[in-house]
């Protein structure tokens, strides 16, 4: 059985029961690790199928009652974007294929279906489902990784301002990043009193907890102010950095200007 990571789900959509049936049987005897996600009979049916299901691929036929293939296609890749969607069509209905492909269908298949055809078609795709899926988890892990990375980038960035060495421009572009809303224009230094004489005898684990208790009590403050920073910078010394103006609600700011 193929891992969830590689797993490829197929939901396959058409108004007659035998050819749903051949598709699947077809699948399962001769690609085992593609999983028949679901069957519908209509265009209605695929629609809500698809959507609670989220399919990698759907078999969908163009001529079916209640809705038709490609009014469902449009809906599901409203919805579906990734999905990819192969259209099956009648020979004498080679213009509906056609349209499909316009409307964003990554492939199309012409009844009677060629099993070694349709079987290479979805080879192709499932190809692509894996691609796209793996790309996916490695900008899933660089943005985890990055999170994890972002106390150490602020600090930096704290100490870039402090000392100067930072342009406007590239300042302005680390703090979007960092999610704050203003570069500061004030900056505070907060001292904690007779530090060295609180722990004489170097129990060094009371020291750093109330230096954090310290810390988190200056951020609450200092929350009050979007794109505020806080940052430790010596043994007993925080650095506050504040934007010039404290948040104003919308219907205030005509009130401040005046």
């Amino acid at each position: 059985m193929a891992s969830l990571s590689q797993e490829i789900k197929i939901l396959v959509v058409d108004d007659e029961p035998l050819e749903r049936r051949a598709i699947c049987y077809l699948l399962s005897k001769e690609r085992p690790g593609y999983r028949i996600a679901g069957e519908a009979g209509n265009g209605v049916e695929a629609v809500k199928l698809a959507t609670s299901l989220k399919p990698d691929i759907i078999l969908m036929d163009i001529k079916m009652p209640l809705k038709d293939g490609l009014a469902a296609g449009r809906e599901i890749r409203a919805l579906l974007p990734e999905t990819r969607l192969v259209y099956i069509t009648a020979y004498g209905e080679f213009d509906f294929a056609r349209e499909a492909v316009s409307l964003g269908a990554s492939q199309y298949l012409l009844k009677p279906l060629a099993a070694e055809e349709m079987l290479s078609m979805l080879d192709k795709l499932a190809a692509e489902v894996l691609a796209a899926r793996r790309r996916r988890q490695a900008t899933a892990r660089l943005k985890a990784a990055l999170e994890e990375m972002k106390p150490l980038i602020r600090l930096g960035f704290i100490m870039d301002l402090i000392n100067g060495n930072i342009k406007v421009a590239e300042a302005e572009g680390r703090a979007r990043f960092l999610g704050i809303t203003a570069l500061p224009r004030l900056a505070m230094l907060v001292d904690i009193d007779q530090f060295s004489d609180l722990f004489q005898d170097g129990a060094e684990l009371e020291r750093q907890l109330l230096k954090q208790q310290v810390k988190e009590s200056i951020e609450k403050v200092s929350k009050a102010w979007p794109g505020s920073l806080v940052a430790p910078i010596t043994r007993d010394e925080f650095v506050v950095l504040l934007p010039l103006y404290k948040w104003k609600l919308p219907d205030q700011e005509e009130e401040v200007r005046r």
